[in-house]
């Protein structure tokens, strides 16, 4: 089987770099390549020639090179008319999105990247008082039941992990879902698949920071999550 080439989208949130590319570029048969959201836009490719810089066909070229494109992203605002064309070509190309954790309140206020992921558009984090220190947002031990039905559920079995959770609507019928969880201030769906188009889309709310990133559940979710992007 050969390895995966995966764009790990950034931006827009803090994080921890270094454990988080470690995380990334020490997954099994996944060649993972870290931006920053605004760098994917406009990467210039292998000819890095001053005139090239600026071609459109040169950045098309390497963006559409990656087999997976991993958005662990937090833009408030947009997406811009250059954002919107980048991911509608994903689409258009039958590329697979893999959205990690924040990247669920990516482009929060946008119908369309909503309805990619399968939550049905524009998402509001609802205000519920659950003690913890933001209203709607939450850190502590979240418990995983997986459906054991889907194929992505290899190597798993029921979890608890520490995590931080997002208390917005669910994924809708046309999604398979992988994880869910009965924590009352998170969505109850927690990691699913669906298809845009010939488009993999897989989605997962877990992943705030590396406690979650060194469970071994969530390593296996993520790595069974690319290599179904992937195609496998």
């Amino acid at each position: 089987m050969s390895e995966l080439s995966v764009a790990v989208l950034t931006g827009g949130h803090r994080h921890h770099v270094i454990q988080f590319i470690d995380f990334f570029t020490s997954l099994d048969g996944v060649n993972a390549y870290v931006f920053n959201i605004k760098d994917w836009l406009t990467p210039v490719g292998l000819d890095d020639r001053r005139y090239f810089a600026g071609s459109q066909a040169v950045h098309d070229d390497v963006r559409d090179g990656f087999d997976v494109t991993v958005f662990y992203t937090m833009t408030q605002q947009g997406p811009d008319e250059q954002e919107r064309a980048c991911v509608e070509r994903l689409i258009a190309n039958g590329q697979s999105i893999f959205v990690l954790h924040h990247a669920v309140l990516h482009w929060r206020y946008d119908d369309r990247w909503g309805s990619i992921m399968g939550l049905g558009g524009a998402r509001w984090v609802q205000d519920v008082d659950c003690g913890g220190p933001v209203n709607g947002v939450w850190f502590g031990t979240v418990p995983v039941k997986v459906n054991t039905d889907h194929p992505l559920s290899t190597g798993l079995a029921d979890f608890e992990i520490e995590d931080e959770t997002y208390l917005v609507r669910d994924c809708e019928d046309d999604c398979d879902v992988l994880l869910t969880t009965d924590r009352p201030n998170s969505m109850r769906t927690i990691a699913w698949t669906r298809m845009d188009g010939d488009s993999r889309i897989f989605c997962l709310q877990l992943g705030h920071d590396p406690q979650s990133w060194s469970h071994p559940a969530f390593r296996t979710v993520v790595q069974n999550g690319l290599q179904w992007c992937g195609g496998d």
